[in-house]
C-alpha cells in the first residue's frame, strides 16, 4: 500500500511505500524536507475522487469528514470581507483536490496585491486550520483520550511548537503548552498558527487504544468476554 501526500513546500504530488510512515523524506522537486504521514491519519489510497467514501473530502494534508472553514480564523493585514472571500475559494479548490500551488492562486486572486510567499502562508494556514479542526474532532468522537503533537522536525519549526512535541501524549482535551488544542487552533494567536506544519496524532496507537476499550467494556460489563467470544 502507498501513501500519498503533497510537498508542503512546493505542493508537489509526492508517493512512498508505507513502510516510509513517519519517515523524514526529501521532496524530489524542491529538496524540501518533509516528513512522511501517518497511514492512520492520512489517506493512503491516493487523492482521487474516485477513491473517497462517503462523507470524506481530500485536503492539502490528507482526507478528512464534514470539511469547512473555520470562521475564526484572522490573517494579519487581510480584511474579513476579503478572507472570507478567500475561505470559499480555498473550499471549492479543496473539495476538487488541488495542490497548495493551486490554493495559492486563488488567494492571490480574491486578495489583490497580495505577493506569492504571502500568498502561500495565507493558503497554508487556513487548509490547516479546518483540517486541524475536523481531524481533531475525528479522534474524539472515535473515543480517543490523548493527542500527541507532532513537528516536521526542521530548523524552521518554532520553539513553542517543538515545546508541544515534547509534551508526549496529553488528555484531548487539554490544551498543549503554546495554548493550542491542535495544530492550526483558529482560536490561537497567529503567531502560532501562520504557516504551520505540524499535525497532531493520537496519545496511542489504535492497537493500545481498542485493547483500553475492551478492558474497560468488559470492566462494566461481565459477560462481555463470553458474548465477543460467542
Amino acid at each position: 500500500m502507498d501513501i500519498t501526500f503533497n510537498c508542503t513546500s512546493c505542493g508537489t504530488h509526492i508517493v512512498i511505500d508505507e513502510v516510509g510512515a513517519g519517515m523524514s523524506v526529501q521532496c524530489p522537486n524542491c529538496g524540501a524536507n518533509l516528513i512522511v504521514p501517518k497511514i492512520d491519519l492520512f489517506c493512503a489510497r491516493g487523492l482521487l475522487p474516485e477513491a473517497l467514501r462517503e462523507g470524506e473530502t481530500i485536503t492539502p494534508q490528507g482526507i478528512t469528514h464534514k470539511f469547512v472553514m473555520n470562521r475564526d480564523c484572522k490573517i494579519a493585514g487581510c480584511p474579513q470581507n476579503i478572507l472570507d472571500r478567500i475561505q470559499d475559494s480555498l473550499l471549492e479548490g479543496i473539495q476538487k483536490g488541488e495542490t497548495m500551488r493551486e490554493l495559492t492562486k486563488r488567494v492571490q486572486k480574491e486578495f489583490r496585491g497580495v505577493d506569492k510567499d504571502r500568498a502561500y502562508t495565507i493558503a497554508k494556514t487556513l487548509s490547516q486550520a479546518a483540517h486541524g479542526a475536523a481531524h481533531f474532532k475525528e479522534l474524539k468522537d472515535a473515543g480517543y483520550r490523548t493527542k500527541r503533537w507532532v513537528t516536521s522536525d526542521d530548523e524552521d519549526v518554532r520553539d513553542s511548537h517543538r515545546a508541544c512535541e515534547r509534551q508526549g501524549a496529553i488528555p484531548m482535551d487539554k490544551p498543549f503548552v503554546n495554548g493550542l488544542m491542535y495544530p492550526g487552533d483558529a482560536k490561537g494567536d497567529a503567531s502560532e498558527c501562520e504557516g504551520c506544519r505540524c499535525y497532531l496524532e493520537t496519545g496511542t496507537d489504535a492497537a493500545s487504544e481498542a485493547d483500553r476499550m475492551n478492558d474497560e467494556a468488559m470492566d462494566n460489563d461481565p459477560d462481555f468476554f463470553q458474548s465477543k467470544i460467542i
